[in-house]
């Protein structure tokens, strides 16, 4: 039998490998209380009590966040949500980082860090519930320019929120783990540099079995069921 041409992302540009990413996981301990003995009953409450402490608090305000299905449909964003607010120009960026060209999504990301570097804890709680989406989309670009601005803009706030990172871990953390393994080396070291700089020492680890599921599910979704035509939009 001849061999068979492979699926080529589009620009022939590969973002990271979810085998790779699955391969990773080996390292995290299991959710299995019988598998594990570092997540017995008094480890798994050491492990998860932070981020159910964090719950639904993205600002200082007090007041919870919207829930993000309220904000964003599958495919677009909406700016109409009930409960957030959005500044004017934070609008702006959003729209910026959902258009089709590169320069303008690279563009938009500097703007973004910009504006967190710019506004105080509680412009940031709406900019926290759009995130998820829009950084599961652009680190997963066929461009390497964006996939390393999204991580890097991406370092920049879930430092600032740190904790409150909690309620779009699992959401967002297929993505933020797989960049790792990107094949472009800098937006690998963007991708490690945002992890190590919010999960510092063993915290990272926590991190990974607070999110196994997810984790499994992304890497098992990617290298099985997803058609390279579909990562690559």
């Amino acid at each position: 039998m001849g061999k068979g041409s492979k699926n080529r992302v589009k620009g022939n540009l590969r973002p990271a490998s979810s085998t790779s990413a699955a391969e990773a996981l080996s390292s995290a301990p299991s959710l299995s209380s019988s598998s594990s003995p570092s997540l017995s009953p008094a480890g798994a409450a050491a492990v998860f009590n932070p981020f159910e402490a964090a719950g639904a608090v993205y600002s200082t305000a007090g007041s919870p966040a919207p829930h993000r299905g309220q904000l964003l449909s599958s495919s677009t964003t909406s700016l109409a949500v009930s409960g957030t607010q959005l500044d004017a120009n934070l609008v702006v960026l959003v729209r910026n980082l959902s258009k089709r060209a590169p320069t303008t999504k690279v563009r938009a990301l500097d703007e973004l860090n910009a504006y967190v570097d710019g506004n105080d804890d509680g412009a940031l709680a709406g900019l926290a519930v759009v995130w998820p989406k829009l950084f599961n989309r652009l680190a997963g670009d066929t461009d390497r320019r964006v996939r390393q601005a999204a991580h890097a803009a991406h370092r920049n706030l879930t430092c600032r929120l740190g904790r409150r990172v909690a309620p779009m871990l699992r959401e967002i953390s297929g993505t933020w783990v797989s960049g790792r393994f990107d094949t472009h080396r800098e937006v690998a070291k963007a991708a490690t540099d945002s992890l190590a700089g919010v999960f510092p020492g063993g915290k990272l680890k926590d991190a990974l079995a607070f999110c196994q599921a997810e984790l499994l599910k992304y890497s098992r979704e990617n290298a099985l069921e997803k058609t390279a035509e579909m990562l690559s939009t």
